[in-house]
């Protein structure tokens, strides 16, 4: 596929397959992205059809899986699937939050540390006041004794902050936890208006002068602390120092839902990648993964968008700042009602700027 906005073409398959293997979880955060809960969601995907899955996953040369949920850990036959992926000689990350690892956990998953790349760490604070308030109480302490039983393991930990309203004067202190456990690295990402954190947006988002301020506090967090920080602020960073040196193009260059990494929702549904989560492009109950990638109707629409630029998209036509812009993330205007071809409105420059205000309302 020849793009307007950049060269494009299919994969044979993709590298990186997110599997959010169930709907349940433990905790009930107000910032969820997925609107999980206690009980397993309608319609999950039986223990063998996930294998299954994996099985043709491993056919069609995955290199990586990321497992999510909800969370993981609350999935009674996580460790076979994990058993499968690794059979498959496909790497494996993990995102968690934690708090239902023990010793018993841990062990069983340094028997496949050679192939776990990260087992990524939700915490939201450096202490229970800040941390438990958006997950709820005694969730820090659980927390740190699942990290902990992890390091002692000698498995790599690495931690995710959502930036919001209640913890973003804390990030240097999550940092300091970090290092001092023994933690790869931190990212600090922005709150994805989708599932209950859409519900919640109004309440937890930052507003455009904090917004501002934690920019700034990241970039020299990001200096302080060389190599270990990262996440979609750091990335937004990057965008604004493009933008600003003017020495970017006009391709929608920052998504690589449907061209490099696919998902899977617990459900079945396959969507290009998780925060597109209502984006459904076909379900592995009734089509292989395969034949999804390459001919699914709905994906190859997605990926059009590739052939398009910043120029193409609402509100971006002739805006000074769009070299160098990429584009930001589809997924925050699709989720918001906007459709993907409007701009994405937490990585406007205008906006960040100061020289437009955002709403979710429109």
């Amino acid at each position: 596929m020849k793009a307007k906005g950049r060269d494009f073409k299919v994969l044979s398959a993709p590298l990186e397959v997110f599997l959010s293997i169930t709907n349940r979880c433990n905790l009930g955060c107000g910032h969820c992205s997925v609107s999980s809960s206690p009980s397993p969601g309608p319609g999950e995907l039986t223990t063998k059809k996930w294998l299954d899955l994996v099985g043709e996953m491993e056919d069609m040369k995955v290199f990586t899986v990321r497992i999510s949920g909800g969370e993981p850990f609350c999935h009674p036959d996580l460790f076979t699937i994990l058993e499968r992926i690794i059979r498959g000689s496909m790497r494996v990350s993990i995102n968690t939050n934690a708090t239902l690892i023990g010793r018993e956990e841990a062990r069983a998953l340094k028997g496949m540390a050679p192939w776990i790349d990260d087992v990524m760490v939700s915490l939201d604070g450096s202490t229970p006041q800040v941390h438990d308030r958006l997950r709820g109480e005694g969730s820090f302490e659980r927390a740190m004794r699942g990290m902990e039983a992890l390091l002692s393991e000698g498995l790599p930990v690495s931690l995710y902050t959502t930036v919001v309203r209640y913890n973003w004067r804390d990030l240097e202190g999550i940092i300091l936890l970090a290092r001092k456990m023994g933690i790869s690295g931190v990212k600090f990402n922005e709150l994805i208006p989708m599932g209950r954190g859409l519900d919640h947006y109004r309440e937890l988002s930052l507003d455009p002068e904090e917004r501002r301020t934690v920019l700034s506090i990241v970039k020299d967090l990001k200096e302080d602390y060389d190599g270990f920080v990262a996440g979609t602020y750091v990335d937004l960073l990057e965008i604004m120092a493009s933008v600003e040196a003017s020495d970017g193009d006009l391709s929608l260059n920052t998504c690589s839902a449907g061209t490099t990494e696919i998902a899977v929702r617990p459900d079945g549904w396959v969507v290009p990648c998780d925060r597109l989560y209502g984006y459904r492009v076909g379900n592995v109950r009734e089509k292989g993964l395969g034949e999804i990638w390459h001919h699914s109707d709905r994906l190859n629409r997605f990926r059009e968008r590739f052939q398009l630029t910043v120029d193409d998209l609402s509100g971006c036509m002739g805006c000074r700042y769009r070299h160098g812009c990429g584009g930001g993330c589809p997924a925050v205007p699709y989720n918001l009602g906007r459709g993907m071809m409007s701009r994405d409105p937490l990585s406007c420059y205008r906006i960040l700027k100061g020289e437009e205000g955002f709403s979710i309302d429109g």
